[in-house]
């Protein structure tokens, strides 16, 4: 069990909220403070997945779609929204949204989109944006150094690709003299005092920063730390929209319409353009991917695969090679979304469970 606090902390380091877009409202809809320890993933918020989530025992419901939209001036109990927030206010759960930061995730509604098609090597098909990298400098005393590094790699820093723990030490002398007023660890007011140290460096991602600090000021034997942070030029994780990778081999028509059936639990709406082809790169973006169509084709994806539409933006790929896949908005997105329900559980240590989402909205 949990503290809620410690469960948003977890799911903003698994799907950090600035990358959503600007439109959106991506985060916290309803923050009671309870203990978590049962979490229900559902694709929208109604009356009926609020009610699952209480007969299950959840504490926090996390949706895709966010409940509130736009700025709500009021909650009246005849209205969806106002009905919806009561019932949860009444049972005390929370609710949290993931819906654009999870979309323009690396590791998030794309990603495991393109998955199903036993495709490793995936990318953004719209990049919006990237990583950037911090390092850390921090002088330690040769007694702390170790329990310092793991301290400050549990916080974030020290990943470099498949390896964790990535620090580079040197040794050398740290002097100081405390002054009226100071608490030292080490030495006496008023008198010189000379410490081997050790100067440990490490990168982290410049949003952990905050984590970062926090760190090195609770694990640091001194009263006050002397570290240095530098923003890199080096950028990591390329994220944005959607999902663009190569099949290893390819797929045929009948392979491919068997992935979908398998993951989207559905058969797609409509099918424009010709998929009796070899199918190597396939695009992706669930719901409504009508914008990315220009994307996908400049990419020369053979298929694009989508939720919604837009009749006009099929003359863009009419002419083109890349077919298009309608499969509706909401089971475009339901099975990738609820395929992080594995990582929530990993990062948070509670039970997730998965509301049934019967009614259909798109």
């Amino acid at each position: 069990m949990s503290n809620i606090q410690h469960i948003l902390k977890q799911i903003r380091n698994l799907y950090p909220e600035f990358r959503q877009y600007h439109w959106d409202n991506s985060g916290i809809q309803i923050q009671l403070k309870n203990q978590i320890h049962t979490i229900a993933l559902s694709l929208d918020i109604t009356l009926e997945t609020v009610e699952e989530a209480i007969n299950k025992g959840a504490q926090i419901i996390i949706s895709h779609h966010p409940l509130f939209f736009k700025p709500t001036k009021n909650l009246i109990n005849h209205t969806n929204d106002g009905a919806i927030a009561i019932k949860c206010i009444q049972n005390n759960i929370s609710l949290y949204s993931m819906h654009t930061s999870y979309d323009n995730n690396p590791f998030g509604m794309g990603y495991f989109g393109l998955q199903a098609f036993g495709i490793k090597d995936i990318k953004p098909l719209k990049e919006i944006g990237s990583t950037t990298l911090a390092k850390v400098v921090v002088f330690c005393p040769n007694t702390h150094s170790d329990k310092l590094i793991e301290t400050l790699a549990t916080a974030g820093a020290g990943s470099i690709g498949n390896y964790s723990h990535c620090h580079f030490t040197t040794e050398g002398c740290g002097s100081f003299m405390p002054l009226e007023g100071a608490k030292p660890y080490i030495g006496k007011i008023r008198q010189k005092e000379s410490v081997n140290e050790q100067r440990i460096e490490m990168i982290f991602p410049i949003d952990k920063k905050g984590d970062i600090v926090q760190a090195i000021m609770r694990t640091h034997p001194y009263e006050t730390p002397a570290y240095d942070i530098y923003k890199l030029e080096n950028k990591i994780d390329s994220w944005g929209c959607g999902a663009i990778g190569k099949h290893p081999t390819s797929l045929n028509k009948q392979q491919l319409l068997t992935c979908i059936k398998s993951f989207f639990g559905d058969d797609p709406e409509k099918v424009y353009g010709n998929i009796d082809k070899p199918i190597q790169k396939i695009g992706f973006v669930g719901g409504a991917g009508t914008d990315f169509i220009k994307d996908a084709v400049r990419a020369k994806c053979d298929i694009y695969i989508t939720g919604e539409i837009r009749y006009h933006d099929l003359e863009y790929a009419r002419n083109s090679n890349t077919a298009i896949i309608q499969m509706g908005h909401g089971v475009s997105e339901r099975a990738p979304f609820y395929a992080c329900a594995k990582n929530i559980a990993d990062a948070t240590q509670c039970k997730v469970i998965i509301c049934e989402d019967k009614f259909e909205f798109f």
